[in-house]
Parts: structure tokens; sequence; C-alpha cells
């Protein structure tokens, strides 16, 4: 078992679209990856996909994504993250 107990903050700005008649944004994928690093060769051993259009604008939003193994060496892996979405700007995409 691995477990990283300093939580380290990370801040990404990203650009979401919305239709003007919708109340949501669009779907924006992303994919966190856990990587293992040996002999200069990174490979990945557990993953899990995102959708952060749905999560935009809500706030603080606490998840714990169940990342998919990708080896046989790992049999579980749990991810435990707190999202904060903001919206800057609103307009017209220029």
């Amino acid at each position: 078992m691995v477990v990283w107990v300093v939580p380290e903050t990370l801040e990404v700005v990203m650009t979401l679209y919305r239709d003007p008649q919708a109340t949501t944004f669009d779907d924006k994928s992303w994919n966190f990856l856990v990587v293992n690093e040996s002999r200069g060769r990174r490979s990945v051993v557990a993953a899990a996909p995102l959708e952060l259009g749905r999560l935009a604008g809500v706030g603080d939003t606490p998840l714990s994504l169940s990342l998919r193994p990708r080896t046989r060496k790992v049999t579980t892996a749990t991810l435990r993250l707190r999202l904060r979405g903001l919206v800057l700007m609103e307009g017209h995409p220029t």
C-alpha cells in the first residue's frame, strides 16, 4: 500500500464551452493516471476518467475516484481529491 500523506495543491486553468440556452458546460474529459517510473520507462499502473464539464462552477467538491488497475501488480487504487470549479468569465469565444 502506498499513501501520499502530504496534500498537494495544483491549479489548472481551462476553457469550457456552453451553449447559451444550456445550463451545463460541454464535456471535457480528463484522465488521472498513476505512473510507475522504473529503469527510465514510464508505465501506467492505474487510471480513471473524470468529466470536468459537469463539475464547473459547483464550488468545493470532494471526490473519491476508483482507479482501474492497468497491471496485475495493482489490485485497487483510489484517488481522493477536492475539486473547486470557478467560472471566471462568461462570453463568446474569440
